[in-house]
This record gives C-alpha cells, structure tokens and sequence, in this order.
C-alpha cells in the first residue's frame, strides 16, 4: 500500500485500522511498516501509541528549475543495476544512524524499504574516484516533479552535478518540488540560495511487525505512506492550498 486514508483523526478508529493492518502485512510476511505524514497530523501522536517510532523529519521545498554554471555534470549518468552495490555504500555514508536503523541497517533491508519507483522515474548517479559520490531520483507526474538527492559528506560538487542534470533533463516540468531529510542542511540551503522555498514539513516513522514466518519471506518490507510517495506529496499541497484560498475567498 502507499496510501492511508481515514475520515477523522479519531484514536479508537486510527487504532482499529492500524491493528488491521498490522495482522495482514504479518501474513504477507512483511517485517516493517512506514509512515510519512505532515508533522501537525494528529495521526503523528496516534501512531506513536501503536508501537511506531520516529526516525526523521522531511522538508518539502518548491521553486523553480535551477542550475549551478560552472559545475561540470561530467560525472552524472542514469543508474544501471551494477551501481546497487555502491549505492548502498553511499546510503550508509550520507544517512544518519537512526535513520539507517529504521529503514534497514542490510542491503537487503535498504532495497526492501526503498519507495518504489514508477515508469516515469529517472535515477542519476555521480561518481567520482571510482566511487558513488552522489545520488537523484526524479519522479514525474504531469507537470510536476519531485527530486529527492543523496550525497556523501566529502563531495562538495555532487548536489549541484546531480540538481543540474536532473533538471535539465526533465523538459516540461512546470512546478519543481524537492523533498530534503533533516540532515540535508546543505541542500536546503543551496536550492533555497536559488529560489526555492518551504511548502511542507513531514515526519517519518516505523513500526517492526512481529511476523510467524520463515526467514526468506521475512525479507519483503511493506510500506505504506500517510501521503502518496514522492510527486504526489506536491499535489497533496497544491490541493491544500486551493482549498485555503477557497475558504479565504467565500468567508
């Protein structure tokens, strides 16, 4: 599932449907459950009863397509299946601990509890000194895309290669969203230096379920979002907005 919906923020009917799925993803023999969800939700504090534990917390910025001349994209190239290996040192490199713990501290684990991508998802990755230096994912929905980066601490040019490629390979995207980890500052920091701004702030949660079956299907990870992975949490903001301004119009 990458989608929860409930009706009204009420902690008995929260619980029920948590218990619900608690005991099919058990079945199915997934091992861990993931949350995102606006950091006011009153799902945040409910969740937090049943068992799930906070791990991180995301920014959601918006702004225009940006470059940075003068960095060379050289090193930038669309992932291919051999990179996996790296790409799981680099996870380890540039994630924080907490954060590793939750979403798995194994290859296995890692590639379980990645978002899965669709057919209109684009990955890049920068290498340098024949290692992976860098990072981008870019999910497009319409006219809208979403960017998410990893970078390693010691490659200063991986985000503006990675940001600068990826965008301008992207023809046709209108509304530019990039979703940042709390220990991204630098990234933050950068993209806001080019126009983007703050639209949304989310947290990001776990729950490990206990499940009676073998170790190999004990492998497969479920996860399920308070929001739709990746661009979908743009159109949920854009949705917000129309609806504030709505109100605002005809109070």
């Amino acid at each position: 599932m990458t989608q929860l919906l409930v009706d009204s923020p009420d902690g008995a009917t929260c619980r029920d449907v948590f218990g619900i799925l608690f005991r099919e993803i058990a079945h199915r023999g997934g091992e861990r459950l993931f949350l995102r969800l606006r950091e006011d939700d009153p799902l945040v504090r409910i969740a937090a009863s049943c068992g799930f534990t906070k791990y991180g917390e995301e920014t959601l910025l918006a702004g225009p397509k940006v470059s940075f001349p003068g960095v060379s994209t050289e090193s930038v190239r669309e992932v291919k299946p051999v990179d996996e290996h790296d790409l799981f040192r680099l996870y380890n490199a540039s994630t924080p601990s907490r954060a590793r713990f939750a979403l798995g501290m194994t290859a296995d684990q890692w590639r379980a509890a990645r978002e899965p991508a669709g057919w209109r998802t684009r990955e890049y990755i920068y290498r340098q000194d024949d290692a992976a230096q860098g990072w981008a994912q870019v999910i497009r929905k319409g006219r809208s895309a979403i960017l998410t980066l990893m970078s390693h601490p010691n490659a200063d040019d991986a985000i503006p290669a990675l940001v600068t490629h990826a965008m301008s390979r992207s023809w046709g995207v209108g509304n530019w969203y990039v979703l940042t980890g709390d220990h991204q500052g630098r990234l933050q920091a950068l993209m806001g230096q080019r126009g983007h701004w703050e639209v949304a702030r989310y947290v990001t949660m776990a729950r490990a379920i206990t499940s009676p079956v073998t170790v190999a299907e004990a492998r497969r990870a479920v996860r399920i979002s308070g929001l739709n992975p990746a661009v979908d949490l743009s159109e949920r903001y854009q949705s917000s907005t129309r609806e504030k301004s709505y109100a605002a119009r005809n109070s």
